[in-house]
């Protein structure tokens, strides 16, 4: 009788550790899509030469995560938004506070109010409102081909000593707004050769 009892009993104990053992097979260690929160997400606009960039900074609470993707940068009107992919991973990891950033070029924005949307796999994370001010800024794209090059300088040379009323004016070369074509006008032209516009 006691060995029937010391029997059943290893029994239970070794089938309770076979079932454990098999919980623990199952385990694997993998990379699995993480969604942070806003609270870890944190959205920075600054300007520079009248392009707009916004800095997406993601604090992490331990090493085992990874972005594979920040995402490119797209616009509807006013709306600008980024779908990032981030991962976990569900093994072992090292356990420090880990902060990882981004910049995203915004271009040259007009004056307005704008959403920036940051998303991680098409879920929304975190906006940022920010409005840019509307700044007069002298068209100095001559030819209007979004490119500062040779011709928009030959415009202006053409029109170099004239004033309203002169046979060689040209009103779209007066860039500074003066009354006059000048060397100013060409030197705000050439200060921006080869940038788009």
């Amino acid at each position: 009788m006691r060995r029937a009892i010391l029997f059943s009993l290893i029994t239970i104990i070794w089938l309770a550790f076979l079932s454990i053992g098999e919980c623990q097979c199952r385990y694997v260690e993998e990379l699995v899509p993480y969604i942070p929160s806003p609270q870890s997400v944190h959205l920075k606009l600054h300007e520079s030469d009248g392009t707009s960039y916004v800095n997406v900074s993601i604090r992490f609470s331990d090493g085992g995560f990874g972005v594979s993707d920040w995402g490119e940068t797209r616009r509807d009107g006013n709306e600008i938004w980024v779908n990032s992919e981030i991962w976990e991973w569900t093994g072992p990891s090292i356990q420090i506070m880990i902060t990882v950033s981004n910049t995203y070029n915004l271009g040259r924005l007009e004056g307005g109010d704008y959403t920036f949307t940051f998303m991680c796999w098409n879920y929304q994370v975190k906006t940022l409102d920010f409005t840019v001010a509307a700044v007069d800024v002298p068209t100095i794209d001559l030819d209007n081909n979004g490119f500062i090059d040779i011709v928009d300088l030959a415009i202006a040379a053409r029109a170099c000593g004239s004033r309203h009323g002169s046979m060689n004016w040209n009103p779209i070369a007066d860039v500074n707004e003066d009354g006059i074509v000048n060397v100013e006008d060409l030197t705000q032209i050439s200060f921006h050769f080869g940038e788009t516009w």
